[in-house]
């Protein structure tokens, strides 16, 4: 409760063009592709992207890694836009830290209004073992947020690791804060079941009312996909917003890292499939939360 209530005030919305993936772009650069200063420039065109769409709309946010992101979050540094930096190696299963195993020095170095934000590929079936490696690895990393003063985003992949029910992710969450860990923000797989977001919502309720909120991760879920998703999302409060990335620059990255479009051609693309994932999730939203009759 005293974190909760000290922390700085957050908004009611918040939407997120998220381009911390390194995984991707490492095998661009090894397939030939482009090169590591390739990739920044293209994150930079995303950022610029995200800044010509929020104008100033602190709703509007970035993820961002310190690796190809480098050059763009220290020209976000200024800016009034949510920026949050992943923290987890990428597609590590059991979970495992950039920067080393001791978690809390890598943040250290961190701007404190920098999110933290993590990855973690659970199931709740998963072998006991590989659960409890990643259970020590979570409680590390709480630890360390809370130590530094960064807010944890935690994003929950459960989906390519067994079946998925109504109340898979949920159950994951539940185990979560049954740790004595409180993420201040979830970001969860799109989906466009009503109960699964109803068992979302319960499990936060009853476990942190002071929850920042939900926001819903894309992943490679089709544009139509995640506006299926966000009308489920919509109804429920908890829900934020989005943190999407390869839905809004995946085929303009193919396009610009083989030379069919320019810069610019690429910067109006990005900046055009950001405000109109902007706009699908608002129109969501407002007809979710509309006045019957």
């Amino acid at each position: 409760m005293h974190w909760a209530t000290t922390r700085a005030p957050a908004d009611e919305a918040l939407t997120i063009l998220a381009i911390d993936h390194r995984g991707l772009f490492e095998t661009l650069i090894d397939s030939g592709g482009g090169d590591e200063d390739r990739v920044a420039t293209f994150k930079d065109l995303a950022s610029q992207a995200m800044e010509r769409t929020a104008a100033g709309d602190r709703a509007c946010g970035l993820l961002l890694d310190g690796r190809f992101g480098a050059r763009a979050l220290a020209q976000s540094a200024d800016a009034p836009y949510w920026i949050g930096r992943p923290i987890e190696i990428s597609g590590s299963r059991p979970l495992r830290f950039e920067g080393g195993a001791d978690v809390a020095i890598t943040l250290r170095s961190w701007p404190r209004p920098h999110a933290v934000k993590c990855n973690l590929r659970y199931h709740p079936d998963d072998p006991a073992d590989l659960r409890a490696e990643q259970d020590a690895q979570l409680l590390r990393l709480f630890d360390a947020t809370r130590g530094t003063g960064h807010e944890l985003l935690l994003e929950i992949i459960a989906a390519p690791y067994g079946p998925v029910a109504h109340d898979t992710v949920a159950r994951v969450m539940a185990h979560v804060y049954a740790l004595g860990i409180y993420p201040d923000w979830w970001k969860l797989e799109a989906t466009d079941d009503p109960a699964a977001w109803a068992a979302i919502e319960a499990v936060i309720a009853d476990a942190d009312p002071w929850c920042r909120g939900v926001v819903v991760l894309g992943a490679e879920s089709s544009p139509a996909h995640l506006a299926r998703s966000f009308a489920a999302a919509a109804p429920r409060r908890i829900v934020k917003g989005f943190a999407v990335g390869r839905a809004i620059w995946h085929d303009v990255a193919q396009q610009w890292f083989t030379g069919m479009i320019d810069d610019e051609t690429a910067l109006v693309r990005l900046t055009a499939n950001f405000a109109q994932m902007v706009a699908t999730w608002r129109e969501a939203r407002s007809r979710a939360l509309a006045p019957c009759g």
